[in-house]
């Protein structure tokens, strides 16, 4: 059973932790691209949906919540920027591993270039 048993990953920075890509991280990343267990990076991507839309004044009126031990709901994506950017560089890795591919889970599609099993879901 072990035989037929394969398991792979994909690794990469969601979008909503693009603001703490750093070099080192950069460097552990291509690392583990190299690994033969994985095929893909995801989940990368741009994600806009929890970006923060709130009005100055209301920022500063949970600023002053904030400073009075009050929670506030303030769990936002980085700016559009930021995300770029860093879907960016996890693109500009791919292309260094060819067989590593890219995988964007929410859109459907996966592409490993040279993997035998290489399809496009819809």
């Amino acid at each position: 059973m072990s035989a037929l048993l394969a398991v792979h990953s994909a690794v990469g920075f969601h979008p909503e932790n693009a603001a703490e890509l750093s070099s080192e991280g950069l460097d552990k990343l291509e690392l583990l691209t190299f690994c033969k267990e994985v095929l893909a990076l995801g989940e990368i991507g741009l994600d806009y949906y929890r970006l923060d839309k709130r009005t100055v004044v209301e920022k500063e009126r949970d600023e002053e919540r904030k400073k009075r031990g009050e929670e506030v709901a303030d769990y936002f994506n980085p700016e559009p920027k930021v995300q770029k950017e860093c879907f960016i560089t996890m693109l500009e890795l791919a292309k260094k591993k060819p067989s590593c591919g890219h995988s964007f889970p929410r859109c459907g599609f996966r592409y490993f270039p040279h993997h035998a099993r290489s399809k496009r879901a819809m």
